[in-house]
């Protein structure tokens, strides 16, 4: 769901120091941090629309009971 530096920081799993980083990152600039959340917004409308995932839970029932 996360596209690192796109619309978000993937910080290195347990990596506290990272995740730090990560932090400072975004919130260091506030046009950065702005243009993060319209693409964060923007993925998770496109990728998790509930008629969207809807569908694609109908497909998987009609696939696994063919």
């Amino acid at each position: 769901m996360l596209d690192h530096k796109t619309n978000g920081y993937l910080a290195k799993p347990f990596d506290t120091s990272d995740l730090a980083t990560g932090i400072d990152w975004i919130l260091s600039d506030e046009n950065r941090h702005k243009e993060l959340c319209i693409k964060a917004r923007g993925k998770a409308v496109a990728c998790f629309d509930i008629e969207k995932v809807a569908k694609q839970y109908e497909s998987l029932y009609q696939e696994i009971t063919a």
